[in-house]
């Protein structure tokens, strides 16, 4: 029987179609990523530093574009310029410390723009952002600032220097957190015949319940609940 590609076509055949999956697939994921940055899904939770010109560029270009994957939470300096511009819309703190305390730990990342605070503010809002494991990113006019990991790329236009603290931040953190859920599901069912014989086993020795709660410390500092027998 006759084949409808010869030989020498199928690799050809082979590359354009490879081709084209990969780019409907990079849409279609391009697509779902921008859906799920408008639902506020995955986004990076930004606290900006500095309310000078290229403050508040990045503010603006984040804020009005919803599919940069960024919500600003946010404002942070000493000066006054805050006022009569778009950072006026925006909460403003003096210290890393009262922003913390204020937002409840909900921002993932500081963006380091052109403020007017000295070096020593600057080294602890370094400091907290790796105590914390936030990502840390600065126009590179700063100085004396200096990591192991860093990455130089741009963003709202504006040259930064991304030091890398933890890669589960944005898009990462959504997969994570599918794969730690996907994978609890799995373990609990694998492992459910054990669990049910420690339960009898208990019982049978122990007239106290079989489970108790315990709270534990998580990340940043924040507390959850946890069962064990």
């Amino acid at each position: 029987t006759g084949s409808m590609f010869t030989s020498e076509q199928v690799p050809v055949l082979g590359y354009l179609l490879s081709f084209l999956f990969v780019l409907v697939g990079r849409n279609a994921l391009h697509g779902l990523q921008h859906a799920l940055f408008a639902r506020d899904l995955g986004v990076h939770r930004a606290l900006v530093i500095g309310s000078g010109p290229v403050a508040q560029h990045i503010v603006r270009t984040l804020t009005m574009n919803r599919r940069t994957g960024y919500r600003v939470v946010g404002v942070l300096d000493d000066a006054e310029a805050l006022h009569g511009s778009v950072l006026a819309t925006l909460p403003s703190y003096r210290t890393v410390a009262e922003a913390d305390a204020a937002l409840g730990g909900r921002f993932d990342e500081i963006i380091h723009a052109d403020s007017s605070l000295p070096r020593d503010d600057i080294l602890e809002i370094l400091k907290f952002a790796n105590d914390h494991h936030l990502s840390y990113r600065f126009v590179p006019h700063q100085s004396g600032l200096y990591a192991p990991d860093t990455v130089v790329s741009t963003l709202a236009g504006v040259a930064v220097v991304k030091i890398r603290v933890t890669p589960h931040e944005g898009w990462g953190r959504i997969i994570k957190r599918g794969f730690d859920i996907v994978g609890a599901v799995f373990g609990l069912l694998l492992i459910a015949p054990l669990l049910l014989l420690i339960a009898a086993a208990i019982a049978v020795v122990d007239p106290g319940p079989v489970l108790f709660r315990q709270e534990r410390l998580a990340r940043a500092g924040e507390t959850f609940k946890t069962l064990k027998f």
